[in-house]
């Protein structure tokens, strides 16, 4: 076991290095690899999957992303461990404004900052920075009365609840 998880480990450090040299095909060839090695061995997928979505997202290719991270949405909802959560829901609302599906990248963006924040992370997340514009793009389609509602509604969601929206509405 410990074999497969080295070389699962080696293919998604490989998609890491080319995703930072922002070299993104050869990046999710490499994720491919290590997904379909944790896949054949039963190991543990869920950072590949996420940098699969982190590529997507990077390639302008929202409703794979999008998947990506619903994937993951639905995997941690079977999990005790739900620490990632606001993550995958951070990466779905960019992928949501990607597809210009504004309301609910402004909900599910508002529940990760609640959800990111309040267990001591940064919103947004690294990782996601260079995506803020189509969170912004997605609140310029609302007038302020109407953007308020929406970010309240998302701020207010725990993170079974924004689990539950974004599982219900899919």
């Amino acid at each position: 076991m410990q074999f497969w998880d080295g070389i699962a480990d080696g293919w998604r450090d490989l998609g890491n290095l080319a995703r930072y040299q922002r070299k993104y095909n050869q990046a999710e060839a490499f994720y491919e690899q290590s997904l379909a090695v944790s896949t054949d061995h039963g190991l543990h997928f869920s950072e590949t999957i996420y940098n699969l979505g982190l590529v997507a997202l990077q390639q302008n290719n929202y409703e794979a992303a999008y998947q990506r991270f619903f994937q993951l949405i639905e995997l941690v909802q079977k999990q005790e461990n739900k620490a990632r959560a606001g993550f995958y829901l951070t990466g779905l609302a960019v992928a949501a404004g990607g597809i210009n599906q504004a309301e609910r990248a402004v909900k599910l963006s508002m529940a990760a900052q609640s959800i990111l924040e309040s267990s001591g992370n940064i919103f947004p997340p690294g990782e996601f920075k260079e995506f803020d514009h189509l969170i912004r793009k997605a609140h310029m389609q609302f007038n302020e009365i109407e953007l308020a509602s929406i970010k309240a509604v998302g701020q207010a969601m725990s993170m079974e609840q924004a689990i539950a929206y974004v599982l219900q509405i899919d």
